[in-house]
C-alpha cells in the first residue's frame, strides 16, 4: 500500500538520512545515487549462520558470536543470556536480526540489552532493537549509557535524550551486584579506549550460585603494566588500579567469556591461563585459535549453550498465557486454559503452516521465532514476531486464507482448533468485538506504518482506540484534531504553495509534524477525493520504536524535500 510515496523501506529504516545522496561528477552536473532499499527489501547476511533451536531454560548463555567485528565468517563477540525463560542480549552487533532469526528468536522476544560499549562490533545492531512494537529495556552503567546516546544522536540526527524515546533505559551501579528481576548482575570497569565494563551474571541454584562472565572488551596485563607509574606527574596507570585490574579479570565464573584480540587494546590468552573458572571461551578474534590457546581454553560455535540451571517449568506455555490474556482482558484466567491445553508445535525454517487458498484446521499462536506473511495477490510481505495470531479471521469463518504463513526462523506456536476456538469466542460473546478488530487490523498490518513487527495484541490496542473519519472534498484533514491520520481509501495530496508535492493513497499517513515534531507542517493537504482516514491517538503511536522512527524518518524526508 502506499506505492505513490516515494520507497522508504524496511532496508532504510535507519539511514542517517533518508533522502537520496547527490554527487557532483565535476562537470557542472550531479549524479542522483540513491542508497535506500525498495519496501520490503533488506541487505543479505554476509555469512552462512545456519538455523538454531534452543529451549528457553532458566539459566543458560546461548553464544551468538564469537569474531571480532573483522571476521568475514562469523559475528562479532556477543551472548545471549536466558533467564527464567527471558531472552537477554549482552551487546548488540552488526547484522543483529540475521543471528536472531537464526536462533529462532524474534525482535519481540526481547527483553532487554546489557551494554559493554559503543564500539561498532558492539553497538550496530541497536538500531535492529529499536524495531520492536515496545521499548526493549536497556542496561548499562551511567557512563557508557552517556557515550551510547552521544553516538545514537550523532548517527541518526536526533537529540541524545530521544534515546530514552527507543529504550527503556535501566542504569546499573558499577562493581555491585545489580538485581535484574531476579538475576544478579555485576558491571566492572574495563580499561579501553571508550567507556567500557564487563559483566557478570549469577542466578541462585541447589548449592549456591551458578555465573557467567562476559569479558568484552578489555585489555592484556602486559600492556597495561607497562602504563603504571608510581609518578603522579606523569601519564599512566596507578599501580591501584591495575591491581584491582587483575582481580576483576580472575574472578572466576562456571563459564566466562573473554576477548583475546590480542594488540594494545585485547586482552591475551595467557592472562587466563591460572584462572580458575570451570570453562572459559577464547573470543573476539577472526583468527583460529592456536594450538596454544586450544589446551589453555575452549571455543564456541554460533548457536551453541551452556546450561547453568535447568528449567523443570515450561516458560513457552507462561509466555502463551500473557499473551491469550492481554488478547482477551475481559476473559477470566481460568478460562484461557481451554485455549492453553493444546499442543506447543515446532516448525522447521522455511516450513509453510498455513498456505494461501488451502483450508485449514487451526489457527496458532506465535511463542517464538519469526513468520514471514506472503499475499497471494501482490509482492505484499511482512514479518511477524511472538504475539502474533495466525489464521484467526479465516478460521473463525471456516475459510481459506489468502495469505500464506511461512516460517522464516525455527518457530514454536501454540496450537488451537479452529472449532474450539470458535466455540470461545462464541461463549464469551466476543465475535462481534474480535471481527471489528480484525477488520482494522488487517488493514493496519498491510501499511507501511504498522506492518511488521507490531505485535497482534498491540495492534488491537490501536485498532480498538482509533477512530473513522470521512472527508469530502475540499475538507481540511488536519484541522481539528492532534492525531495521526492513516488513509483507509481516497486520495489526499500534500500541497506547498498550490504545488502538489506528494499524493498520499491507501495506506498512507499524515499529520507527524505536529504531533510529535511541535513543528507546523511546510504544506497543506487538500482531499481530492471523497475519503475515510483513520484517526490514531499519539499517545499510542509514540511508545513503539518501530512506528517512532518510520514517523521520524517520514518527517525528515517531507521537509528536507
Amino acid at each position: 500500500m502506499g506505492g505513490r510515496r516515494p520507497a522508504s523501506g524496511a532496508g532504510s529504516y535507519f539511514n542517517a538520512s533518508s533522502n537520496p545522496r547527490v554527487a557532483a561528477t565535476g562537470r557542472g552536473e550531479a549524479l542522483t545515487v540513491d542508497l535506500n532499499l525498495p519496501p520490503f527489501q533488506t541487505y543479505e547476511c554476509p555469512y552462512p549462520l545456519g538455523a538454531t533451536l534452543f529451549r528457553r531454560e532458566y539459566f543458560a548463555v546461548v553464544h551468538s558470536g564469537e569474531g571480532d567485528g573483522w571476521d568475514i565468517r562469523r559475528p562479532a563477540m556477543s551472548s545471549i543470556v536466558v533467564f527464567q525463560g527471558s531472552i537477554y542480549l549482552v551487546d548488540a552487533g552488526p547484522n543483529l536480526g540475521y543471528s536472531l532469526s537464526a536462533l529462532g528468536i524474534g525482535i519481540n522476544e526481547v527483553e532487554g540489552v546489557f551494554h559493554t560499549h559503543a564500539h561498532d562490533d558492539h553497538f550496530a545492531g541497536l538500531t535492529t532493537l529499536m524495531r520492536s512494537d515496545r521499548r526493549i529495556k536497556y542496561f548499562s552503567v551511567p557512563m557508557v549509557r552517556a557515550a551510547v546516546a552521544k553516538k545514537l544522536s550523532s548517527l541518526l540526527s536526533i537529540k541524545e535524550q530521544e534515546f530514552e524515546d527507543y529504550f527503556d533505559l535501566k542504569d546499573l551501579e558499577m562493581n555491585v551486584w545489580n538485581d535484574v528481576g531476579g538475576m544478579d548482575v555485576k558491571p566492572v570497569f574495563s580499561p579501553h579506549p571508550v567507556e567500557t565494563t564487563l559483566f557478570h551474571f549469577r542466578a541462585l541454584a541447589e548449592g549456591g550460585y551458578r555465573s557467567y562472565a562476559h569479558f568484552a572488551d578489555l585489555t592484556g596485563l602486559k600492556t597495561l603494566e607497562g602504563m603504571v607509574t608510581d609518578d603522579d606527574s606523569k601519564p599512566g596507570l596507578c599501580r591501584e588500579l591495575y591491581q584491582r585490574v587483575v582481580r576483576d579479570y580472575s574472578e572466576p565464573a562456571d563459564v566466562k567469556k573473554v576477548d583475546v584480540g590480542g594488540g594494545l587494546v585485547h586482552g591475551e590468552a595467557a592472562d587466563f591461563v591460572s584462572d580458575r573458572s570451570r570453562k572459559i571461551i577464547l573470543a573476539h578474534t577472526a583468527q583460529a585459535l592456536t594450538a596454544e590457546q586450544r589446551r589453555i581454553c575452549s571455543g564456541a560455535s554460533f548457536g551453541t549453550v551452556d546450561v547453568l540451571i535447568s528449567s523443570y517449568r515450561d516458560f513457552l506455555a507462561r509466555a502463551a498465557f500473557s499473551f491469550l490474556h492481554d488478547y482477551f482482558p475481559s476473559v477470566p484466567n481460568e478460562h484461557l486454559f481451554a485455549l492453553l491445553n493444546g499442543p506447543i508445535l515446532t516448525f522447521n525454517p522455511e516450513t509453510i503452516l498455513i498456505k494461501a487458498g488451502a483450508p485449514h484446521q487451526s489457527i496458532y499462536l506465535l511463542l517464538t521465532g519469526t513468520i514471514e506473511v506472503l499475499d497471494n495477490n501482490s509482492d505484499f510481505h511482512i514479518e511477524l514476531s511472538a504475539g502474533a495470531m495466525l489464521g484467526e479471521m479465516t478460521g473463525l469463518h471456516n475459510l481459506p486464507t489468502g495469505e500464506t504463513f511461512r516460517a522464516v526462523s525455527f518457530v514454536q506456536v501454540l496450537e488451537i482448533p479452529c472449532d474450539l476456538y470458535t466455540a470461545f469466542v462464541l461463549r464469551h460473546h466476543l465475535f462481534a468485538d474480535i471481527a471489528r478488530l480484525m477488520e482494522g487490523r488487517a488493514f493496519l498490518s498491510r501499511t507501511w506504518l504498522l506492518g511488521g513487527v507490531v505485535s497482534t495484541g498491540t495492534l488491537n490496542t490501536i485498532a480498538t482506540d482509533m477512530r473513522l473519519r470521512t472527508l469530502a472534498v475540499g475538507d481540511a484533514p488536519n484541522d481539528r484534531v492532534s492525531a495521526i491520520g492513516v488513509i483507509l481509501n481516497g486520495r489526499i495530496s500534500r500541497c506547498v504553495d498550490d504545488k502538489v508535492v506528494e499524493e498520499l493513497g491507501p495506506g498512507d499517513f499524515f499529520g507527524e509534524e505536529a504531533v510529535f515534531f511541535e513543528t507546523p507542517s511546510i504544506a497543506s493537504l487538500r482531499v481530492d477525493e471523497p475519503s475515510q482516514v483513520y484517526m490514531i491517538s499519539p499517545k499510542l503511536l509514540a511508545g513503539i520504536p518501530n512506528v517512532r522512527w518510520k514517523l521520524f524518518e517520514t518527517f525528515g524526508r517531507r521537509n528536507n524535500r
